[in-house]
């Protein structure tokens, strides 16, 4: 059998834990090894080799994005590039710098306007050179139909996928001894960005007055993270650390009885489905979430009582406000039909992308 390879293109990449790398190594881990031949070339972070192979998957970094053309063409010389399938504008406009030939497709893991006129322009003709666009959402399709003018045949939508694991120790002691307890823990999962809606958390964390909840923030880099801590003060009763490994998660959802999902009204949260609160579902946490269209598609999905929207923040508060005990909790169980978030199901996508796509050219 011939191995074809895909080429991916992201921007940040294993060993960074951010979300993004979450969803590629989870739709990755579907991806049959001896049909595909898997390459990520990404930016490289702290000190992380240049080169190495992770879970079979092997990935090249790079310092700037002006050396992404050269380093297609290294790979390409290595191995035969079948797919280049580049990942958000940045990485999808230099790789198109590379001599045209190599069928491509483009992912966009939310939907968002680039600045400037000039920028706008050159986004749309990067999606309307693609063979095929990627989104996480619905909604996010049916935007581009209506604002790029995307034929409905180009677009295709692959959800962020989860894995159900036995959860590890959770090794940093100082979370395990602030979990140790009977309070009910609120928490909040992933990336410092705005559009994430961290400054509605900080809000809550210090309005929130329930004398039985815990507040448990994790994620972002270790100055990000030391940044949200002094902004929020020190409190008994909040605990904030940067990423922790992956393996570590699964460990902490058992303990969380509520996730945050705040974010802010905006074009990127109103077209993406967020990989956090499927994972929290999975381990039967309450999801509480602003309403934005993202996760309001979640919720008309899975038709689930475990999904709670506010229309305001201080709806949030106030819910908060009124919590008397601990939810009951039903370790992997969940009133929601999580199973087309599996990697059996949206990497087989995936794979039926790319096997069309390589058949066409042939």
């Amino acid at each position: 059998m011939k191995q074809n390879t895909i080429l991916h293109i992201h921007e940040k990449f294993y060993p960074h834990m951010g979300g993004s790398t979450h969803r590629l190594l989870n739709l990755l881990t579907g991806v049959d090894k001896e049909k595909y031949r898997i390459v990520v070339l990404c930016q490289k972070v702290d000190s992380a080799p240049d080169y190495e192979c992770f879970r079979g998957i092997y990935i090249y970094r790079f310092n700037h994005y002006f050396q992404i053309p050269h380093l297609i063409q290294k790979i390409d010389r290595t191995y035969g590039i079948d797919v280049i399938h580049s990942h958000n504008y940045r990485p999808t406009f230099y790789s198109s710098f590379v001599k045209r030939g190599k069928p491509r497709i483009m992912e966009m893991h939310s939907i968002y306007q680039p600045k400037g006129s000039i920028k706008r322009v050159l986004g749309k003709y990067l999606m309307k050179r693609a063979e095929n666009i990627i989104v996480l959402s619905k909604n996010a399709g049916q935007y581009l139909r209506e604002m790029y003018h995307i034929p409905n045949e180009k677009i295709e939508v692959i959800y962020n996928t989860i894995t159900i694991s036995d959860s590890k120790k959770i090794e940093t002691l100082e979370i395990e001894s602030f979990l140790i307890d009977d309070k009910v823990i609120v928490s909040y999962i992933g990336s410092l960005d705005f559009f994430q809606g961290i400054e509605n958390i900080k809000e809550v964390v210090a309005k929130t007055e329930n004398p039985l909840i815990k507040f448990l923030i994790i994620g972002g880099e270790k100055e990000e993270s030391s940044i949200l801590k002094s902004e929020i003060g020190e409190k008994e009763n909040v605990f904030v650390t940067p990423y922790i490994d992956a393996s570590l998660i699964p460990a902490i959802y058992k303990k969380v009885d509520y996730l945050l999902v705040l974010r802010p009204k905006m074009l990127m949260t109103d077209t993406a489905i967020p990989l956090k609160p499927i994972e929290a579902l999975a381990y039967d946490s309450i999801v509480l979430s602003t309403r934005v269209k993202g996760m309001e598609e979640l919720k008309d999905m899975l038709d689930t009582s475990k999904i709670v929207m506010f229309d305001q923040i201080s709806e949030c508060i106030q819910y908060l406000q009124g919590v008397k005990s601990k939810p009951s909790k039903k370790e992997k169980e969940c009133d929601a039909d999580l199973s087309v978030f599996t990697s059996e199901k949206q990497s087989k996508k995936l794979e039926d992308i790319y096997e069309e796509i390589i058949n066409d050219c042939k």
